[in-house]
């Protein structure tokens, strides 16, 4: 019996670009957030260095994460669904060296696709920074296509430089990552762009995959999807929408717990138990457990485990 090999995430990644209008993968720095983003319907996730920082570790993006650790969480999101998942490798973790185990892990880990960017120093992409030579990136967006064991593993250049060395080099820049192998590109405009810059990104590319970071600070959160589309843009991508919107929320909820000493009021706007119980798999699980002759699981109806043949007769 011949069997079909299953489609490896990097070509999900690429068949969302095909299929799609337009690709929007939310920001996820869990797998339960991940397993919303494809329950509500979007066609891919985004793993991206900023939320998963800030929400899993306590730290500032600033370069302080290292890679295995962003490796771990980012599998975990990537076996929690079956959509897509394209992560975010700084500046590969150091060397070319660091950028080819780098991409290795990230592929392993259940990825679709990573981007790589052309910062020289911590991060700072707000506004971006000064990039590193154009030749020392061109080499490391070759390691990274390279590295990759799946041809479908889609490896976006990302360039950050545009508000320190202008548009013109941005986009010779941003050409030279694509001569170099590069699948996509993110060229990084900073909370300062203008919808100008923006369209004269995606006219220079016009048959690349192109992300539009669509990010809660600056202008670039002020555009629709249908602008953005219009535009040319293949993918967007936002970053910090949940990480921000369940700040907000948690700052609410506690404070108006702690204000009133009740959370009776507030059980009208929390999800339901079956909601979660559906979305961290418990109902799948109890199901299957008591599909087994023997099974193990708590019994809704009397409130207590059976296990086995140690608890009671059914």
């Amino acid at each position: 019996m011949e069997h079909t090999k299953p489609e490896s995430a990097g070509a999900r990644l690429r068949r969302s670009l095909r299929e799609n209008r337009l690709t929007v993968a939310p920001g996820a720095y869990d797998p339960l957030l991940a397993r919303i983003i494809e329950r509500v319907g979007f066609p891919a996730v985004y793993a991206g260095g900023s939320g998963i920082s800030s929400a899993v570790y306590g730290r500032p993006d600033m370069g302080l994460t290292t890679m295995t650790e962003m490796r771990d969480v980012v599998g975990n999101i990537a076996g929690a669904v079956s959509i897509p998942v394209l992560g975010d490798i700084e500046q590969g973790f150091g060397d070319l060296i660091n950028v080819r185990r780098t991409v290795r892990e990230f592929e392993a880990a259940g990825l679709g696709g990573v981007h790589l960017e052309d910062e020289s120093g911590p991060s700072k992409h707000s506004h971006g920074s000064v990039p590193i030579p154009v030749e020392r990136m061109v080499e490391k967006i070759s390691v990274a296509c390279t590295a990759r064991t799946d041809p479908d593993f889609m490896i976006f250049g990302r360039c950050d430089g545009l508000r320190s060395i202008g548009m013109r080099e941005t986009l010779e820049r941003s050409r030279a990552y694509v001569d170099a192998g590069a699948d996509g590109l993110w060229v990084l405009t900073g909370n300062d762009a203008e919808p100008r810059e923006m369209e004269e990104i995606a006219t220079a590319f016009p048959d690349i995959p192109l992300i539009y970071c669509w990010s809660v600070r600056g202008v670039e959160c002020k555009l629709s999807l249908d602008q953005i589309q219009s535009m040319g843009f293949s993918m967007v991508i936002a970053p910090n929408l949940m990480l921000f919107g369940l700040v907000a929320e948690a700052i609410r909820l506690l404070t108006e717990v702690r204000e009133k000493g009740s959370m009776a009021d507030l059980l009208d706007r929390i999800a339901s138990v079956e909601v979660v119980n559906d979305l961290v798999g418990l109902t799948e699980a109890r199901e299957f457990q008591a599909s087994l002759s023997e099974p193990a699981y708590v019994d809704p109806a009397r409130k207590q485990w059976v296990m086995s043949g140690h608890g009671p007769s059914r």
